[in-house]
């Protein structure tokens, strides 16, 4: 989990160094137009994301040396591995009986290499009941959303029970009258004694699992009838049904998403509007973008967190949303800030001949790019860079050929261009 978190973290320091990083370069070639103010914003950027960066790594650093550590003492104490009862069959579902009921019991050896997974024993018994929930163990994640409000947690009022577990569920009314129950708490605290920490209800099936489980080491004779008979006690008795059982509380929370969702890529593809109205100057936009991103995420943050509250799943469609938001509101914020500047643009339309006074290629992966280099029209000695297509650029003659651009100032004073074409003689 703390590596995790570290890589999320680096992921998104890196990220912000590279926006940094190309927009300082940007803010160079601008210097002389902006008096450097450009710069001075993707100064503090670069800032920003190397101390990012630096305490990504220690982070790092340090839950590795602790994962480091602990795979030592594992080594140290010599822990055997594989299945030498033979009583779990690595991938095979097997069925067996208690009281005339069937349960099942299937092992899941670890994973390694790339499909790296722990090992996992699932055993299941059927449940007559249409509703769900998932019982896990309780996250630092769980703690800190459910203290901001955005998750609510289903809770027993029984301390010991609710300091162990946290319950998902989408019928509350359900699992609180299913709760109320001692015997099943105490069945629910005995699974978890023995390692069973992920205990799901979904489409009539109980089942617990034991995530790393190691045959060699944690198998006992007893131990399969002994959740069994746990599983059993969890399935019966269920409290009498009524109307409120049938809520389901997600259901805002399922729609919210989906908006949500939506507009998160509707405003990346925003970003499509640089082809219409493609800025002469992309430093210009990336730093309007910047500061729309720097105010408008975190309304964007506090806004779906506040949309999407009020479940016990709550939190974690609030997590993959803000990852995803990482990704998706910086193309949107370029695509905003070129939308607004070029399509509420009511300035007239300038014609510029600007002498082109270099040709050259660039090379991508399975295509070539051709630029020319023209003078700028607005500081002398200054040029600007564009894309032509092929056949134009076989027209063009260094210091004799002119690129006839069209642009317009901007409603926002990022000046862009309509069109441009060569004139390959004037």
């Amino acid at each position: 989990m703390a590596r995790g978190c570290g890589v999320v973290l680096l992921i998104f320091a890196i990220l912000v160094c590279v926006v940094g990083g190309i927009g300082t370069v940007i803010a160079i070639t601008e210097i002389n137009r902006d008096g450097g103010q450009q710069l001075a914003v993707f100064i503090i950027v670069d800032v920003f994301g190397f101390g990012l960066l630096v305490s990504s790594l220690i982070f790092l650093h340090y839950a590795t040396k602790a994962a480091k550590i602990a795979e030592s003492v594992q080594k140290l104490i010599s822990v055997p591995t594989g299945d030498p009862t033979g009583s779990y069959p690595a991938g095979v579902l097997v069925t067996y009986h208690l009281d005339t009921t069937p349960y099942t019991v299937e092992y899941t050896p670890p994973g390694k290499g790339k499909n790296s997974r722990p090992s996992v024993l699932t055993i299941s018994t059927p449940m007559d009941c249409p509703y769900e929930f998932h019982m896990v163990v309780e996250t630092w994640f769980d703690r800190f959303c459910r203290r901001l409000g955005i998750a609510v947690e289903v809770e027993t009022g029984d301390p010991q029970f609710d300091e162990h577990c946290f319950i998902r569920s989408d019928n509350p009314a359900f699992v609180e009258a299913y709760l109320q129950d001692p015997l099943k708490r105490i069945a629910i605290l005995d699974l978890r004694r023995w390692g069973f920490n992920d205990l799901m209800l979904d489409r009539g099936q109980l089942t617990a699992k034991w995530i790393g489980f190691n045959p060699a080491v944690d198998h006992r004779p007893e131990l399969r009838d002994e959740v069994a008979a746990r599983l059993l006690v969890l399935s019966r008795n269920l409290p009498a049904p009524q109307p409120e059982f049938d809520v389901r509380v997600g259901a805002h929370r399922v729609r919210w998403q989906a908006v949500l969702w939506l507009a998160l890529v509707g405003l990346a593809l925003t970003v499509f509007s640089l082809i219409p109205y493609t800025p002469i100057h992309f430093g210009e936009l990336l730093v309007r973008a910047l500061l729309l991103g720097v105010i408008a995420w975190p309304v964007f943050a506090y806004l779906s967190a506040w949309l999407l509250s009020g479940t016990s799943r709550s939190h974690l469609a609030w997590a993959g949303l803000m990852i995803g938001s990482l990704f998706l509101f910086p193309l949107g914020c370029l695509g905003v800030v070129a939308v607004v500047n070029g399509w509420f643009d009511n300035s007239p339309a300038t014609e510029h001949h600007a002498q082109i006074v270099e040709k050259y290629t660039t090379r991508s992966k399975n295509s070539t790019n051709y630029h020319v280099r023209v003078e700028s029209w607005h500081t002398p000695g200054d040029t600007e860079s564009f894309q032509i297509s092929s056949s134009e650029y076989s027209q063009v003659t260094p210091h004799q050929s002119q690129l006839l651009v069209v642009t317009h100032e901007g409603c926002l004073g990022i000046e862009w261009f309509e069109s441009k074409r060569v004139i390959a003689k004037p």
